[in-house]
């Protein structure tokens, strides 16, 4: 199990712009191609003028996600490089503008900006994107969601309607997942685990699975994005519970019973985060012409004697005596 946690899952990321001009077309065919895309890319403007800029987080077998920015183009999966990336997942792609996707099944289906396609990984198909847009992509093992829904076997590429709070969970996580690096092969394997569950929810799973999904991935996805959410607004002296609990759609009670089950409360969250930051601002020369009032209040604390005391009793020291 040691050996386990301490693997390293590298989040991918790459873009075009870091490539030298005269080959950049070439490495990035050969890269779309070879890689978890597998696909033929075929830029619909100016090969010079062309973009790419992804990040791709592995995760666990067949299940990883992705986002990336893109000029025009077409990504082409043909019959060999299906079969070559050897992937058995099914894919969940939605995108900030509209898209064309077509298979041999389908024909031509047009997505919207506020639909989310499922498609089978291994089956040939081609991908148009009209615009510069910001396309989100994540691939779920199948057989993590034949777990969770017995008999699914989609056959058929489908447009879904990704206003829906189960997809617009799903994806929110997903973001977060590919935003910065799971860290190890467990968190990744867990992450991988989660997003099954949503997917499986968004899919309509019905009686003990879906309970059992909401009971694990749906939770955790709410946490994970709520603690997200946290780290952005902890310097805000008028934060609350309430705040929180009405910007994710739940309850403050249930808001409450997250952090509790976490083994830590909202309030000690949010405390540590700013003490944390108020610590890297005192212990920075390069702030130290602040003032120690003016790193507290934009560490969020409201006045200055809560926290000193805060300061003290968690780090056993005064803020100014830290100071470089």
């Amino acid at each position: 199990m040691t050996d386990l946690v301490a693997a390293p899952v590298p989040l991918i990321r790459f873009s075009s712009e870091d490539l030298p001009e005269e080959t950049r077309m070439e490495y990035l065919r050969d890269f779309y191609s070879r890689t978890r895309i597998g696909a033929e890319i075929t830029p619909m403007i100016e090969d010079e003028k062309f973009r790419l800029d992804l990040a791709v987080q592995p995760l666990l077998g067949d299940t990883w996600v992705g986002r990336g920015l893109m000029t025009p183009h077409r990504a082409t999966r043909t019959a060999v490089l299906a079969s070559a990336t050897n992937n058995d997942g099914v894919l969940l792609t939605r995108c900030t503008g509209r898209f064309i996707f077509s298979d041999r099944h389908t024909g031509e289906m047009p997505i919207e900006t506020h639909d989310v396609l499922m498609a089978n990984f291994n089956q040939t198909c081609e991908y148009v994107y009209l615009a510069r847009d910001t396309v989100q992509t994540l691939a779920i093992d199948r057989t993590q969601l034949l777990t969770r829904l017995p008999g699914f076997e989609p056959e058929v590429s489908t447009r879904f309607d990704g206003r829906s709070p189960a997809l617009s969970l799903l994806f929110a996580y997903a973001e977060a997942i590919s935003r910065e690096s799971v860290g190890s092969t467990m968190l990744g394997q867990v992450a991988a685990m989660h997003l099954a569950d949503l997917a499986a929810l968004a899919l309509g799973v019905r009686g003990d699975h879906a309970e059992a999904a909401r009971e694990s991935g749906q939770k955790a996805a709410r946490f994970a994005l709520i603690k997200a959410d946290l780290e952005q607004d902890f310097q805000n002296a008028e934060l609350s519970a309430a705040a929180v609990a009405h910007r994710h759609g739940i309850s403050v009670r249930y808001l409450h019973v997250l952090f509790e089950q976490s083994g830590q409360t909202f309030g000690d969250f949010v405390l540590e985060r700013r003490l944390r930051f108020a610590m890297s601002r005192l212990t920075d020369p390069r702030c130290r012409h602040l003032r120690v009032a003016d790193i507290a209040f934009d560490s969020g604390f409201a006045d200055l004697t809560t926290f000193n005391r805060a300061f003290r009793r968690r780090f056993g020291a005064t803020p100014s005596s830290v100071r470089p």
